[in-house]
């Protein structure tokens, strides 16, 4: 009958597919109808309670057969890779056998179903349904494994490593942490090089604004912490058009104190004059006016100098 048949579909699964979630759910599915078997051939030696038994056997087995069938089309879609149809019968499944013991499966199928179409934000969810709704599933460590690697295709990268950080520690003997241990060296480092691409926008935002001194600490610190980083080597060129842009300013800078210094000189205000030139001296070193002011306040002195010789011989 076609539950031998279907025992046989099973069987074949098993042996083809070892450790997998479809053998899993053959095994199941074996033993469901292992159980039928069992309830139809059992015989009761009053007429009534016989006819009762049969009743009952009849209405199990149908059902059973439903919840079976259904999910065998939705595998035979999903192996023929028409994830919407195979998604749309197992979601089906859930709602029609709400109680069924294979909801973990269907659940984790319909997260497979988003994950092969790479609608990882779809698939996410579902997977996480699996671990949360079904806590004693056979198939939580490898919800969670898919789980990480959908935060991963999403670019979420502390949620993926956060994920399978939690799949070694609360399952330590699954298959899956090996691998899981393998990817969270690689995904360390795409959250370092996603700090440092921030740091790096944010630095070129200062720039646009002007603000050329605090630019410069950022890309300092990129250059200097991760010389080798694809950011930092985007750093260096910007970090000399930020230096030519804060000597361009500190010329200017040192362009308007030393008019001002000049003023106050040709004034005769010549304390204030000299003050003014040793401001430049000391801010602006690098600079042409640097010298300029130098020579300046030599000729301030001798100016003072001179103009109080000139009181003393009035004096006189």
């Amino acid at each position: 009958d076609d539950r031998e048949k279907a025992c046989q579909s099973y069987n074949q699964t098993i042996k083809e597919y070892p450790n997998t979630p479809e053998a899993g759910y053959a095994e199941g599915c074996l033993k469901d109808i292992k159980g039928a078997k069992a309830t139809e051939k059992t015989k009761k030696t009053e007429k009534t309670e016989k006819i009762g038994k049969q009743q009952g056997t009849e209405t199990i087995g149908k059902a059973l057969g439903d919840e079976l069938n259904t999910l065998e089309k939705a595998k035979a879609l999903f192996k023929a890779k028409d994830y919407p149809g195979a998604r749309v019968i197992f979601q089906d499944f859930i709602k029609a056998f709400p109680k069924s013991k294979h909801n973990h499966y269907a659940r984790l199928k319909i997260a497979e179903t988003y994950y092969y179409e790479e609608n990882y934000s779809k698939a996410l969810p579902e997977y996480k349904k699996v671990v949360s709704d079904y806590p004693d599933s056979k198939y939580v460590d490898y919800a969670m494994y898919s789980a990480g690697w959908c935060y991963f295709r999403l670019k979420w990268y502390a949620d993926a490593q956060k994920m399978f950080e939690t799949l070694i520690k609360n399952y330590s003997q699954s298959n899956y942490v090996e691998p899981a241990k393998k990817v969270i060296p690689k995904i360390a480092e795409l959250i370092e090089e996603e700090r440092l691409s921030d740091l790096l926008n944010h630095a070129k935002e200062d720039c646009e604004k002007g603000n050329f001194v605090a630019a410069k600490t950022s890309i300092e610190q990129i250059i200097e912490e991760y010389p080798d980083s694809q950011s930092a080597k985007e750093a260096e060129p910007l970090l000399t058009q930020i230096n030519q842009k804060l000597a361009e300013a500190s010329d200017n800078e040192a362009k308007k104190a030393y008019a001002d210094a000049q003023k106050r000189l040709d004034e005769g205000r010549i304390e204030e004059a000299v003050k003014g030139f040793g401001e430049i001296i000391s801010k602006y070193p690098e600079s042409e006016f640097c010298d300029l002011s130098k020579d300046a306040v030599k000729q301030a002195e001798q100016a003072e100098k001179a103009e109080q010789a000139e009181k003393a011989e009035q004096a006189e």
